[in-house]
């Protein structure tokens, strides 16, 4: 069974307005903007009527049919909106504004890195703490197994290895999704994960059906083990969570009880099946170090992705999202080994956060970035 991984990050969108301040009339609180910054009542008209006719654009570029002159457009219309907002930014507002934007930034990319670092320890536990015990579990169901079952299960096997990957983890500690709000675009993005076939679907419940109860009794000859790799992952987590005390963070834990259901026993039941007892775990969701840079980062319409190729063959380079599905594959093919460069077009890509999953024959190597 493949290690993987599902983690979501908890990050609020800082929406910079840039105002102007006149002499001394009322103060009010600008859209968006941090709760340091104030703006009079006539900024707030300014902001209000620029804000106005800029969505008005929007709405109209949204009934065209994409293009690349509609993607001009569109460039052309943020750098004018942020122009005009600009244009009524006090000095002062602007030194406050960057300030704030910065540490801002700054406490994002230190998510960015912690979270990493999580999926990291989170794979290497998984392969260094559950995965062995699974396959010894697995062997035990080996001779249950009819023979024309354990065909089958190798052809799903065979099937699930090679569906795009899927990160999982059982424990779900942050939730909060940042909306297509600023984005011109409002089409919902494909995923490259597909379901199974009706037919397929019929057999791999057929199978953890008929193998249900001798898996159950597997598995509570390791109950104690188990519920050691829930709070160890419980622990692992809690380690990288952002801290209640840090105010300046954006971002905020929330709790998320853990749930059992049905459809989460029946995947637990087929991957325990899928499992190959005797199969070393694959290269491919090994670790690697390797030298990965992107530049610019965050960035909007496009990013320049440089790695190392650790072992020359067929490389894969797809963006996944916080859920771990894949968004959209960059590159699929053959690399020597050294230092490659990819330009990387993120203008459909519509939330904040993404990571750049990138894979030879060495292992895998995760990268997170941001886009604006």
């Amino acid at each position: 069974m493949k290690t993987k991984f599902k983690f979501i990050l908890t990050i609020a969108v800082l929406s910079i307005f840039t105002v102007i301040t006149q002499a001394q009339p009322k103060m009010h609180k600008g859209p968006g903007l941090p709760p340091e910054i104030t703006l009079t009542e006539a900024q707030q008209q300014q902001i209000d009527k620029i804000n106005a006719d800029f969505h008005a654009q929007m709405q109209a570029l949204k009934a065209e049919q994409p293009s690349e002159d509609k993607k001009a457009t569109l460039e052309k219309l943020r750098t004018e909106h942020k122009a005009a907002l600009d244009a009524i930014l006090t000095v002062e507002q602007k030194q406050q504004l960057e300030k704030i934007h910065a540490e801002r930034k700054a406490a994002n990319e230190k998510r960015l890195e912690e979270l990493n670092a999580l999926q990291q320890e989170l794979r290497t536990y998984h392969e260094e703490k559950v995965l062995p015990i699974l396959k010894t579990q697995r062997i035990k169901l080996e001779s249950k197994i009819a023979i024309e079952d354990q065909q089958l299960i190798a052809e799903l096997r065979a099937k699930h290895e090679s569906r795009p990957k899927k990160m999982e983890t059982g424990i779900r500690p942050f939730e909060h999704r940042r909306g297509s709000h600023g984005r011109f675009d409002d089409k919902k993005t494909e995923r490259s994960r597909p379901m199974p076939d009706e037919e397929t679907q019929n057999k791999m419940k057929a199978l953890v059906e008929k193998y249900s109860a001798d898996i159950e009794a597997l598995y509570s000859e390791i109950a104690t083990e188990e519920k050691k790799w829930q709070e160890d992952r419980k622990t692992i987590f809690e380690k990288y969570s952002p801290k209640k005390e840090d105010a300046k963070a954006p971002y905020q834990k929330k709790a998320r009880p853990e749930r059992t259901n049905e459809r989460g026993d029946f995947h637990k039941k087929l991957s325990f099946l899928l499992l190959s007892p005797d199969a070393e775990t694959p290269a491919e969701t090994k670790q690697v170090e390797r030298k990965v840079n992107t530049f610019p980062n965050p960035a909007s319409e496009k990013q320049t992705l440089e790695f190392e190729v650790v072992k020359a063959g067929k490389v894969l380079v797809e963006i996944i999202d916080q859920q771990g599905n894949v968004v959209k594959t960059v590159f699929n093919g053959n690399l020597e080994q050294g230092i490659t460069k990819l330009e990387i077009a993120l203008q459909d890509l519509k939330n904040k956060f993404y990571f750049y999953r990138i894979t030879d024959a060495a292992g895998v190597t995760t990268k997170p970035f941001m886009t604006h």
